[in-house]
This record gives structure tokens, C-alpha cells and sequence, in this order.
């Protein structure tokens, strides 16, 4: 009976030899280190510069901010966006290590953070709801200092704490780093597609990533964990670049897709001065382009650049070089062009494309009869009969007292204002020049 209990140890114990892996203990774990440089990362210049997608051993991406001073990897405290993170995973974090550059004052301290979450941004490094956990510090005193991490973390993030340091390599070791099995969450993808649309846009974001959360950004920039949260579709209404990433715990971050919508809506043209003051006054001092339909409009003065233009009640102004245009002339036909409401004063035109435009020469100008009381800002560039006025030496005045100065704006010669004698009465006609300043004034 003794003999076979004998025996029975001596087979379980050849069992359990033969459980174990052939070789070292741990053979199975694949440990690859990435050393980060000044020249790998690409920045050697003093100026603190982003970057992104680098790659050194592992499957890690490294994006960050940083200088190259002193020949080193060059980091700073101040300015909430230097450092160092990874947004794609090496594997497990195991160690690192820095080599110190000797410009670098004793007790600068670069803290070391873990996450299980996929950074985007160094800045995320400035706040304590994406920074992730402070897995420790590595202190500058001796040339070369190391840190091993405990816990299993994907992905790291390096920050100075405390001032400007200088870095000649970084090593990072991670585990399982040349065949990780971390994988990547789907591109987001939109619909519609990015195109060219003649009206708004809802435009729809998802991943086929289940239970993946899709951030996004409609200013150009690209999304970090402090961008929008995609919740429902978005209405895209003027010309609008989207920008998103989709993440999901434990695994690394899309890449970050964008579409571009452009949208030109059709508007119909512009045509009575009245609707042109409109448009003007809507867009503010912001040329803005549009089509205008001229409608036996008259040119009513032209002073080099400026061309001023009348239905018979309500001008603006053309402000254009070359403009080829003579008082007299009458316009009709489509163009397109830029319309702003020139410091806050008057209706302006810039730009001027003409599609159909015919001018007919040497035309009679519409004269408005009306009173100066009743003169309006729309008037603006528009001929008008004033009736008799009498002249008091500045300003014709009419019996109720109401006053407008005379102005050679077209540069006459001989100059009828110089002829002017006050106290005398005159038949005043000419083109009305009037705008309000920003001070209220005429």
C-alpha cells in the first residue's frame, strides 16, 4: 500500500514539472521599450510647437507639445498644453526612464500619469477629470533617474510640475508592446457626406463601434474629452467644418475623421434699391456677396472711385476702381457683388462683376422733389430739387428754419459754392449726400 502512494506522488509531481513553460519564467512577455528624442519627436527648434503620431517600438502613438532647447526634449509648466501623452496603447506600462540634460535645474520634477483611457491632448494633463492617476515623479538630481509603475495602465502622460526641464531621451517600457492586443475604436462617419448644398444640412454622426461615445467640434479644431458629446443630429446651416473622434474604455481613440459641408444657398437677386438698403443693414460693415438686378438706375455723380447711383428716391454708392461709369448713365441688368452698410453710414456696393449689365449714355436724371426736413439716409446719392432756399453764409435754409450745407463733392470747376453771397435766395438742386455719423450727427 505504501509503494503505490509512492508512486502516485512521483506522477503528479512529473505533472506538474511538465505544467510548467520550458526556459525563464516569464518568457512569454514580450517587453519593448520606446525611446523618445528631440529628433525623433521633430521639434529642435526654442519655440513650443504640437505634435502628433509619432511611433517609436511599441504600438504606442505619441502626441504632445514641446521645444527643443539644449538639444533635449523641452518641457514647461506654464501654459496648460506642454507634455507628453500617448493616444494610442503600447500595451501595459511597465517603466520609464529620463535622461537628464544638464541645463535642467535641480528639482525640477516631471510628474508620470496612467490611464486606461486614451489621451488626445497634453493639455487634458492640466485638469483632474482627464488627467488620469499621478503614478509618480521623477525628481531631477542624478543624470538618469527611473520610475516603475505599479498597476496596469494603457497609456501614459508626461507634464513638467514645476518649470521649464530638459529632456536628452525618454524611455518607455511596456509589456506585450510589439503585438498588443488594445484594439481601436471605428472611425466615426457622418451623413451626409461632405459635399457642396444649397440649403442647411442635418447631418448625422455614428460608430460601429458599439457603445462608443462620439466627440465632435464644428470650429475646425480638433475634439479632446473636453468637446461636445454627439447626443443628436446637427443642423448645418452656413459652411461648417465637423471634426470627431470616437472613444470607448479600454481601447485606444479613432483617428479623427472630419467633413466639410458647404452650403451656398440660393438667394433670389436683389432688386429695388429699397431691398439692397435692407440686405446692407442686415450684414452690418461686413461685405457680404450677392446679386443685384439694376432697374433703370441712374448714375447720378461720379468722383474717382465712387460712383453714385439713384432710382429717382433712394442711392447708394459704388466704391470701385476703374469703374468706367459717367454721370448720366443708365444701368440695367444683373451683377454680382459685395454689399456692406458702410460704417453704419450708407449703402455700399464693392466688387462689381457685371453679368448682363447694359449702360445706355447721356440719360436724363430722376430728380425727387421733397423738402430738407424730409431728406432720409436712404436719399443717400439720390439728385434732388429743394425748392428756394435762402443762403446764410454756411447752410441754405428754408422757412422753418431747417438747414443743409452745400458740399462740392464732385469737385466743379468754377466752384458754385465760392459764388455763393448770403442772405441771397437760389433754386437749389444737386445730389443728396447726407448720412448720419456714428455720433448722430449729419
Amino acid at each position: 500500500m505504501k509503494q503505490k502512494i509512492t508512486l502516485l506522488s512521483a506522477v503528479l509531481i512529473l505533472l506538474a514539472f511538465l505544467a510548467q513553460p520550458l526556459g525563464v519564467k516569464g518568457q512569454n512577455r514580450t517587453d519593448v521599450t520606446d525611446q523618445l528624442t528631440r529628433e525623433l519627436i521633430g521639434v529642435t527648434s526654442s519655440s513650443y510647437t504640437a505634435w502628433s503620431d509619432v511611433t517609436s517600438n511599441s504600438d504606442a502613438v505619441y502626441a504632445g507639445q514641446s521645444a527643443g532647447g539644449n538639444s533635449s526634449i523641452q518641457l514647461r509648466s506654464n501654459g496648460n498644453s506642454s507634455g507628453i501623452v500617448t493616444t494610442a496603447s503600447g500595451g501595459t506600462l511597465t517603466s520609464i526612464s529620463v535622461t537628464w540634460n544638464s541645463n535642467t535645474a535641480d528639482g525640477r520634477t516631471l510628474n508620470v500619469y496612467g490611464s486606461n483611457s486614451a489621451y488626445s491632448d497634453p493639455a487634458e494633463l492640466y485638469s483632474g477629470e482627464t488627467q488620469g492617476t499621478l503614478l509618480g515623479t521623477i525628481v531631477k538630481g542624478n543624470r538618469s533617474t527611473s520610475l516603475t509603475i505599479s498597476g496596469n495602465y494603457a497609456y501614459i502622460g508626461l507634464r513638467s510640475d514645476n518649470g521649464a526641464m530638459y529632456l536628452q531621451e525618454i524611455d518607455i517600457t511596456w509589456s506585450d508592446g510589439g503585438g498588443s492586443t488594445v484594439q481601436t475604436v471605428e472611425n466615426p462617419t457622418f451623413s451626409p457626406a461632405s459635399g457642396t448644398y444649397s440649403e442647411a444640412q442635418t447631418v448625422t454622426l455614428s460608430c460601429a463601434t458599439e457603445g462608443a461615445t462620439i466627440l465632435y467640434t464644428t470650429d475646425g479644431t480638433n475634439p479632446t474629452l473636453n468637446s461636445n458629446v454627439y447626443a443628436s443630429p446637427l443642423t448645418i446651416s452656413t459652411t461648417t467644418t465637423v471634426k470627431a473622434m470616437a472613444l470607448k474604455e479600454g481601447m485606444n481613440n479613432s483617428p479623427v475623421a472630419s467633413a466639410t459641408y458647404t452650403i451656398q444657398q440660393q438667394t433670389s437677386s436683389i432688386t429695388t434699391i429699397a431691398a439692397l438698403w435692407d440686405f446692407a443693414e442686415s450684414v452690418g460693415n461686413t461685405a457680404t456677396s450677392t446679386s443685384v438686378t439694376f432697374n433703370d438706375w441712374y448714375v447720378t455723380g461720379v468722383k474717382n472711385s465712387q460712383v453714385w447711383v439713384s432710382d429717382g428716391q433712394y442711392g447708394f454708392l459704388i466704391y470701385q476702381q476703374g469703374n468706367g461709369f459717367a454721370a448720366g448713365d443708365k444701368l440695367n441688368g444683373t451683377v454680382t457683388c459685395n454689399v456692406l452698410f458702410y460704417q453704419n453710414r450708407y449703402a455700399e456696393v464693392t466688387g462689381v462683376t457685371a453679368t448682363d449689365l447694359t449702360v445706355t449714355s447721356n440719360q436724363e436724371v430722376p430728380v425727387l422733389t421733397t423738402t430738407i426736413g424730409s431728406l432720409e439716409l436712404r436719399n443717400y446719392g439720390t439728385a434732388i430739387d429743394l425748392g428756394t432756399l435762402t443762403y446764410n453764409g454756411t447752410a441754405f435754409v428754408d422757412q422753418t428754419n431747417a438747414s443743409i450745407p452745400p458740399d462740392n463733392q464732385f469737385h466743379l470747376s468754377p466752384n458754385p459754392i465760392t459764388s455763393l453771397v448770403s442772405g441771397t435766395q437760389y433754386h437749389v438742386k444737386g445730389v443728396s449726400i447726407i448720412y448720419f455719423s456714428n455720433n448722430g450727427g449729419n
